[in-house]
């Protein structure tokens, strides 16, 4: 099933731009994407021309042109996954102006072969469930977690698990951790794991290979970059970003999370984005059926209007605030969680 990803970047050189990039999947390593990108100047849609300079990859054209504020594009992606900065030039007619946007690109990991997490410490009840099976069973040093694999760390309790490219994922008391995706081949690493209740903690503690790390709670997915990141699910999401460089995506925005700050996410604020995000992919494919029928002028109709009432009411930098004194550091913070396993106060 398609996925539809929508990305929220912040304004550029203090320009009241609202910037959004929508593609019917997460661009992949070495494919060709189209793209649908939209501009909003104070509040009205840009309309004129812009002049694209990607970091990495390529457009098919680099002058686009502007229909109701949107334009749509074809992209190249690099060989290699890797995070991408577009400079844009605009110009309406009058005067010209510079913003910027981002985006991941992912490796292609269906054609990397599978790996696995391993157990490298644990402390008080620690058990997991293979894919396909309906119980649980205890682990041991050393027990190796495959895709599909659920964690249970119940309470008093925690687990160290490491991954390929130098991952390390602290597991807090009281959660449950579901391995989606261990892959590897000779330059990248590619792992996704989903919090389904409780906290983790996760870094990239190596820079061996082209390590790319995905963490989900809910309708919220976290990027690492060569950080140190905490999530935490419980009746809402909380993303913290302890060091380094990390992206949040929420429903269907996403936007860079600066070091020593946090977001935090409602029950509610995730059921509106998911809302959101399921108006969008219909509108998008509305679209895309129009444009095959080869209706340009009902496709630009509906490229002038895609999704505006529904995703730009969505600003994740409304949800950053600094990180919460009372935490600490990576190593403290698991320090105390193993002085409190033990009986300490």
């Amino acid at each position: 099933m398609k996925r539809i990803a929508v990305l929220l970047i912040l304004p550029a050189l203090l320009i009241a731009h609202e910037v959004f990039l929508s593609f019917p999947e997460d661009p992949i390593a070495g494919r060709t994407v189209e793209m649908i990108l939209t501009i909003f100047d104070n509040s009205f849609p840009f309309m004129g021309k812009a002049e694209l300079h990607p970091s990495a990859g390529k457009f098919s054209e680099n002058r686009v042109e502007f229909v109701g504020g949107s334009a749509l594009l074809k992209y190249t992606t690099p060989k290699d996954p890797v995070f991408v900065k577009v400079r844009a030039k605009l110009d309406d007619g009058f005067e010209v102006k510079e913003i910027e946007f981002s985006f991941q690109v992912l490796p292609d990991y269906e054609r990397m072969e599978k790996a696995y997490l391993e157990l490298v410490e644990f402390g008080g009840h620690v058990s997991y469930k293979k894919k396909g099976e309906d119980f649980y069973r205890p682990v041991s040093m050393g027990t190796r977690f495959h895709e599909g694999d659920e964690i249970w760390v119940q309470e008093d309790s925690y687990a160290v698990i490491d991954g390929p490219g130098g991952t390390r994922i602290e597991i807090a008391p009281n959660s449950k951790v579901l391995v989606k995706s261990v892959r590897k081949d000779e330059r990248t690493v590619f792992l996704r794991v989903e919090v389904e209740k409780g906290e983790v903690v996760s870094r990239v503690v190596k820079e061996l290979f082209n390590t790319v790390l995905l963490v989900d709670g809910g309708s919220v997915t976290a990027g690492v970059r060569g950080t140190i990141l905490g999530m935490e699910v419980q009746d809402e999401v909380v993303v913290r970003n302890y060091e380094g460089e990390v992206w949040v995506k929420a429903g269907s925005s996403i936007a860079e999370l600066k070091a020593r700050r946090m977001m935090r996410f409602t029950s509610e604020v995730l059921s509106a984005f998911d809302r959101a995000q399921k108006r969008v992919m219909k509108k998008f494919e509305e679209m895309r059926k129009e444009m095959m029928k080869g209706f340009e002028e009902k496709a630009k109709e509906l490229l002038s209007t895609f999704g505006m009432e529904d995703v730009f009411g969505i600003d994740l930098s409304k949800f950053s605030r600094p990180l919460d004194k009372e935490l600490s550091t990576f190593e403290d913070m698991m320090k105390k969680l193993r002085k409190k396993w033990k009986g300490g106060k």
